[in-house]
């Protein structure tokens, strides 16, 4: 939700991701496994679709951290061996 009062900045919530993202990188490229990574949970994705720019809220749809997310995520999926 929006707030009159709040003034939105997506690129600070996009650095707290890349932050997230670039600790969890480190770790799965120092992983003897790195299938142990089986998943995140970012909060609130807005099943309403709100997001963009504007928004005030948690979630990453419309923002700047949804594509950190997204690249790093198709990042990590290409570098997974396939399973026999």
């Amino acid at each position: 939700m929006n707030s009159d009062e709040a003034k939105p900045d997506a690129q600070v919530q996009a650095r707290g991701y890349q932050a997230f993202l670039a600790a969890w990188d480190d770790l799965l490229h120092t992983s003897p496994n790195p299938r142990r990574f089986t998943g995140v949970c970012f909060f609130e994705w807005d099943v309403y679709m709100n997001g963009g720019p504007d928004d005030t809220g948690y979630g990453i749809r419309g923002k700047p951290a949804y594509e950190l997310v997204k690249r790093w995520l198709q990042t990590r999926l290409a570098q997974v061996p396939a399973r026999r």
